[in-house]
């Protein structure tokens, strides 16, 4: 029998890769039956950044992307804010790059998730 902790992060999880393969449908990816795994605490080897193409850096708030058409497909498919990027063709030019705010389902597996809440998802860790 489930506990309700595990129900929760089964749930988490569920709604989790519904996201990522409603952002990866959307750039005209193929769905995940699965999330790939993961490092804590790393912008660039989380589980999102790992799941989502394109992905440079995943924040807090928002996922960084390397083409601005890409960013705005994912935000609009998890209906969140989508923040245009500076033209990185030039070498002189150091600005961010575009951005899809995080879902709110996001966001919180992200902070779950550098709380290692999900060690299952954690890269390396043969314990689980």
């Amino acid at each position: 029998m489930s506990t309700p902790e595990q129900t929760r992060k089964d749930e988490m999880l569920g709604e989790v890769l519904a996201l990522i393969n409603s952002a990866r449908v959307a750039v005209g990816e193929s769905l995940l039956v699965s999330l790939p795994k993961g490092k804590p605490r790393s912008g660039d080897c989380c589980v999102l950044a790992r799941a989502l193409p394109d992905a440079r850096w995943v924040y807090s708030y928002g996922v960084e992307f390397n083409d601005e058409r890409i960013a705005e497909m994912v935000a609009v498919a998890w209906g969140s804010v989508f923040e245009r990027g500076y033209d990185h063709d030039d070498p002189d030019d150091e600005g961010d790059y575009p951005v899809a705010h995080l879902h709110a389902v996001l966001h919180a597996f992200r902070e779950e998730f550098d709380a290692q809440i999900y060690p299952e998802l954690i890269e390396g860790r043969a314990d689980v």
